[in-house]
């Protein structure tokens, strides 16, 4: 019963997310920075090998495996792994595959579609205001070459690819389509509260705020 709760609210949240950007595709999401003219290839938002890799094997991607690794073995998930070092390091190991898959959906995406695969900070003061942004950039982002707004493709495409594919590698009792979409909302729920860490704490995360008419410094993934 839990795994389909939390499959309708993803579900829900992904379509009403797609609704409001065909609704307004030609408007920059609220408190966005304003349209930069560097777009195209000159954008520094968009998908790049050294972006993929540092998304892939970087620190943060190293630090939340090794997290997730951790709070999996204090949950004894999936429990035939058990528990001790090997078992820890299958974990890893597990959640690192699920970030390769993740982030190879996601660049792919983003640079077949020409979405923007970073976070770019919003320019609002208000916190509910900073706080929709934060939340709502996890699954709507910016046209590389318009700057239009656009439905999230890679971002949502890889979290479900990652939920998905990693259920081929996993044990019995966390295999199916229930363990998948499980999976594929918990990423999309920490990309969001990564976002809004991004969004409040831009310093923690090396996150920079750009102005709007000179994005020259390349963002954190």
């Amino acid at each position: 019963m839990k795994n389909i709760v939390i499959a309708a609210v993803v579900l829900a949240i992904g379509v009403g997310a797609g609704a409001a950007c065909a609704q307004a595709t030609l408007t920059p999401l609220p408190q966005a920075p304003t349209v930069s003219p560097q777009l195209g290839p000159n954008d520094p938002y968009r998908a790049t090998m050294g972006g993929f890799v540092n998304k892939a094997f970087g620190p943060i991607s190293i630090m939340r495996s090794a997290l997730g690794a951790g709070t999996e073995q204090g949950l004894d998930h999936p429990k035939e792994w058990g528990q001790g070092w090997a078992a820890y390091g299958e974990r890893f190991a597990s959640s690192m595959g699920t970030r390769f898959v993740e982030s190879s959906v996601k660049y792919s995406f983003g640079a077949a579609l020409h979405e923007e695969v970073h976070y770019r900070p919003s320019q609002g003061t208000g916190f509910k205001s900073k706080l929709g942004y934060a939340l709502m950039s996890t699954f709507i982002t910016h046209n590389t070459d318009s700057g239009n707004r656009t439905f999230a493709f890679g971002e949502v495409g890889g979290a479900f690819a990652g939920g998905f594919v990693s259920r081929t590698w996993q044990p019995a009792s966390s295999r199916g389509w229930g363990h998948g979409m499980e999976s594929a909302g918990l990423i999309l729920a920490i990309d969001a509260g990564t976002n809004v860490a991004k969004e409040f704490f831009p310093g923690l995360l090396h996150v920079k705020r750009h102005q709007a008419s000179a994005y020259h410094t390349s963002p954190t993934p």
